[in-house]
């Protein structure tokens, strides 16, 4: 017996190590699929649109975190049941478990935005379920408000926010779980993001963008902390007034949210395409039913157009840094030819409902800073290279102060995504 004891007591410590040597798992769930249509616009479907967004968030997650290994419920136009989709995170060991969807309102054309769930205590069914959920809770909230705030960082103000529910996927899972509802099908501004090529990337940036702090933070073991600030500003560890979320109750979820993408954009109608290694493929086919079925039905309720990308600059004192903020680049005016804009990379440090005054405390000092606005909100930029790495670097020094700071690029005052930015480099 004392053999057996030490021979446990010399084990164990290697069992740990083990656990700590072992690569990340996550997995991600691409709704419905198969039979499960989920729910539907004339020819586009959720299912379709769930797995080509998954696809396109586990490409970034590979080329960005290669040691985290990833892991689909589905890669194909399969039927997979709930219970087989927790059985897959069971069998995989993971760590993480995010579920994605897109909502419908019915005959609520106008009901409009993105909302986040995570499991309830209260609706376990057994003690061992109770345990399960109990155990993950601050991680699960935490990925939750943060891709509540990723949305809402990117220029999509209309954030229903993070909240508990029962469903299946959630209540059954054994690891930190949530399930992203990515916005509503049946809304005619949210149709037409989602189904743009552009709207898709940005989508997959914003989940990747909170998968990545999500990490950062949970690597730092500072959940509670995070989660905590993210909980007082409802939503944002930025700092952001309580009021910028609007709660599924509110009148002001009937106003139709601004699609910063809108202009030039075409509606496609998403086809499921393999996972990819490194970046998943252009949608091919495009639709104008979209738009169309949702203006017929909404006709008397179209939102106004989205209004141009003011700048508003942030004055501040001289001062000589390798990382000041510089006026967006622009062509030099040429009689015949126009020369082409070159993306611009810059750290992103929050939004805000309202413009800041150049000594901000939220600010921590940092200088100079560039405010632009999108939609409602109003973005808080710091720095501006050509360089991808000066940019990643740039994040890197200011991360300590600004957690939830992450890399944005821009093509004159238009936004873009980093992957596309990169893309336009090559």
């Amino acid at each position: 017996m004392k053999r057996f004891i030490i021979l446990i007591a010399l084990l164990l410590p290697l069992a740990c190590a083990a656990r700590q040597l072992r690569p990340l798992v996550w997995v991600l769930d691409a709704g419905h699929g198969g039979k499960d249509q989920g729910t539907s616009l004339n020819k586009v479907l959720e299912k379709d649109l769930t797995l080509q967004l998954t696809n396109r968030v586990a490409a970034l997650i590979r080329k960005n975190k290669p040691g985290i290994k990833v892991v689909l419920t589905r890669t194909d136009d399969t039927f997979v049941s709930l219970e087989d989709r927790c059985k897959i995170a069971s069998k995989a060991r993971a760590d993480l478990f995010l579920s994605i969807h897109i909502n419908y309102a019915g005959r609520n054309l106008l009901l409009s935005g993105t909302e986040t769930f995570y499991a309830s205590k209260k609706g376990a069914q057994n003690m061992v379920q109770a345990s399960h959920i109990e155990r993950n809770a601050d991680n699960s909230q935490l990925l939750a408000w943060l891709l509540q705030n990723s949305y809402f960082n990117s220029g999509r103000p209309a954030d229903r926010g993070a909240r508990a529910s029962n469903l299946y996927v959630l209540m059954h899972a054994e690891m930190p779980a949530v399930l992203t509802e990515v916005g509503f099908l049946s809304n005619r501004n949210d149709a037409a993001y989602m189904c743009s090529e552009r709207g898709q990337k940005q989508i997959a940036l914003d989940i990747y963008n909170a998968l990545e702090a999500y990490y950062d933070v949970t690597k730092a073991k500072t959940q509670r902390k995070t989660l905590r600030s993210l909980r007082q500003s409802r939503g944002t560890v930025s700092g952001l007034k309580k009021s910028r979320v609007r709660q599924a109750s509110s009148a002001e979820d009937l106003m139709p949210m601004q699609d910063p993408f809108a202009k030039g954009d075409q509606p496609v109608v998403p086809i499921a395409v393999a996972p990819a290694e490194d970046e998943t493929p252009a949608v091919e086919e495009v639709a104008e039913v979209v738009i169309d079925a949702v203006e017929d039905a909404a006709s008397e309720a179209a939102p106004e157009e989205q209004p141009k990308v003011e700048e508003i600059s942030a004055e501040t004192p001289a001062q000589e840094m390798s990382t000041a903020v510089e006026p967006v680049q622009k062509c030099e005016e040429k009689p015949v030819q126009k020369c082409e804009e070159k993306p611009l990379f810059s750290v992103q440090l929050f939004a805000v409902s309202k413009a800041l005054e150049e000594k901000d405390p939220r600010l921590k000092g940092l200088a100079p800073v560039k405010i632009i606005r999108a939609g409602a909100a109003f973005k808080v930029l710091y720095g501006s290279t050509p360089d991808y790495n000066e940019a990643k670097a740039t994040l890197k020094r200011i991360k300590e102060k600004f957690p939830d700071a992450f890399i944005v690029a821009y093509v004159g005052e238009r936004s873009v995504s980093t992957a596309e930015a990169l893309q336009m480099q090559r």
